[in-house]
């Protein structure tokens, strides 16, 4: 839906598998847990559509650097050759199946991106979908971590509505 007025900019999202997710919005919150020795991380994008409908989009994004053997015992990743696009020059060997070095070549399983995206129709249902759900005890409810609390503490300041929401949300 291209809105009457100026929307703004048009978000392009890689999701990863396919076409890439757009829409006319702005960035209101996003954070990062990577860290200078992170191997594995996420971040957190909150997005608020611009397109007159109000809806907001929460991208999040697991990311990682580390690689395995081919068909080995930890059965994650995705077949990869190092060199193409999705390999991450500072790729790391797991620890668990000792892959060997990826500069002597062949093919190996590549832990890749992995994107959720939501839309949501209010911005109760934006929060919402930043928490997660607990470890803890079976049906205990989804909660707040710290990189979804993070991203509403930036996204109240910009967002009345986040604002609002983010008053009921339940913080742990």
């Amino acid at each position: 839906m291209k809105p009457d007025t100026d929307p703004g900019k048009v978000i392009k999202i890689d999701t990863g598998y396919g076409p890439e997710a757009q829409f006319w919005g702005e960035e209101i919150g996003s954070v990062s847990m990577e860290t200078d020795d992170s191997l594995r991380w996420l971040e957190i994008y909150l997005y608020k559509m611009t397109d007159g409908t109000r809806r907001y989009v929460v991208h999040k994004l697991g990311k990682s650097l580390i690689y395995h053997a081919l068909g080995g015992p930890c059965a994650r990743g995705t077949p990869v050759t190092p060199g193409d696009a999705r390999w991450p020059e500072d790729a790391e060997p797991c620890s668990r199946c000792h892959p060997g070095d990826w500069r002597d070549g062949g093919l190996f399983d590549l832990e890749t991106d992995r994107h959720t995206v939501y839309v949501c129709d209010t911005a109760s249902e934006a929060v919402e979908r930043l928490k997660v759900t607990s470890r803890g005890r079976p049906g205990d409810p989804p909660v707040l971590t710290e990189p979804g609390r993070r991203v509403i503490e930036i996204a109240r300041r910009r967002d009345p509505e986040i604002a609002a929401a983010a008053g009921r949300a339940e913080w742990h």
